[in-house]
């Protein structure tokens, strides 16, 4: 797992393959998916899926940003 950027205060880094729950739970909350497009279960699947290969290809991707002192799911980055 790659860490893109940390603070005092907060990480950005790479989800790990066994947070696929973790980055689902983001899309849940009508304040998040209010201006998105309307997506399926399997297509934020495919879009988690394409965030593990896009992070062997460069640093274009789906970055996860934890919390420090708490370690809580904050958002997800695009660069």
């Amino acid at each position: 797992m790659r860490i893109l950027y940390q603070s005092d205060t907060i990480v950005v880094r790479e989800f790990r393959p066994d947070e696929l729950q973790l980055f689902m739970s983001l899309f849940e909350d009508e304040q998040v998916t209010r201006y998105l497009p309307a997506r399926t279960l399997a297509q934020y699947t495919a879009l988690f899926n394409d965030a593990l290969k896009d992070y062997c290809t460069g640093v274009l991707g789906r970055w996860a940003i934890f919390d420090t002192a708490s370690d809580d799911f904050i958002a997800i980055a695009l660069p």
